[in-house]
């Protein structure tokens, strides 16, 4: 395999017909999504990238394929089919009114790592580690760590398929009608976390402040942690919950 290699974003010099390099750099993160091969890494620098990055290059055991944020970097967020893809650092916000898109960060894969990300006011929800049915099995270890979900429609993180961890996250103030979602589907809802299949590791994640006082929550059931079994989504079992804290905070 060729060796690893490190490529530039640099949304007010950067060019996508440059090669990448930290003195010549892209312009837009689909150039390097586009691009980038088994253990390479994209240092994306501070600046607005009004992009949805689709991902459908995947990684390998011990050579993930990294998006690193440096500094603050605001964007429209990812759409990943692919595996062993880190996402590291990203200011998400202002996603489409779609299914996959619309989620901040939208995963269908496996060895996944989602860490230290800011996602609010997504359309659809913050995270979703998706798995299609008959694929329960094959969506497997993925780690969402250390994100902020704030103000993101219907729910903060949502997981689906085996083995999975999902901890110190920090989700507030999920919305049931987002603005852009008009009129809004009758499921729609305000939750913490979704979860769904097995072997999952939930631990040291804080929800709050879900509440009714917000003029977007009309009746929404504001669970901190849901789950329910369907043709589209596997029922869970053997799930280890630990020292998770939901709370309501006096204002």
């Amino acid at each position: 395999s060729s060796a690893a290699t490190t490529y530039y974003v640099d949304s007010s010099t950067g060019s996508d017909s440059n090669p990448g390099t930290s003195t010549a750099p892209w312009r837009t993160i689909q150039k390097a999504a586009s691009t980038m091969s088994a253990g390479d890494t994209v240092r994306v620098r501070a600046g607005n990238y009004p992009e949805r990055v689709q991902v459908s290059r995947s990684g390998i055991p011990g050579a993930a394929i990294t998006f690193q944020a440096e500094g603050t970097v605001t964007m429209n967020g990812f759409t990943v089919h692919a595996d062993y893809i880190t996402i590291r650092g990203f200011d998400i916000s202002n996603t489409p009114n779609a299914w996959d898109d619309g989620i901040g960060i939208f995963v269908e894969g496996s060895h996944a790592l989602i860490e230290d990300n800011y996602v609010h006011y997504a359309t659809r929800g913050g995270i979703l580690l998706w798995a299609s049915p008959g694929d329960w099995a094959s969506r497997t270890n993925s780690v969402v760590r250390n994100n902020r979900l704030y103000r993101n429609a219907l729910v903060g993180i949502e997981f689906h398929g085996r083995n999975h961890t999902i901890e110190g996250n920090e989700v507030w103030r999920t919305i049931q009608y987002h603005p852009n979602w008009d009129p809004p589907p009758s499921y729609s809802d305000a939750d913490g976390m979704r979860f769904f299949g097995s072997g999952h590791l939930v631990r040291d994640n804080y929800i709050h402040d879900i509440t009714y006082d917000d003029p977007e929550n009309v009746n929404p059931h504001i669970d901190c942690f849901q789950t329910w079994s369907g043709d589209w989504a596997e029922a869970a079992h053997d799930i280890l919950f630990e020292q998770n804290t939901c709370s309501v905070l006096e204002t």
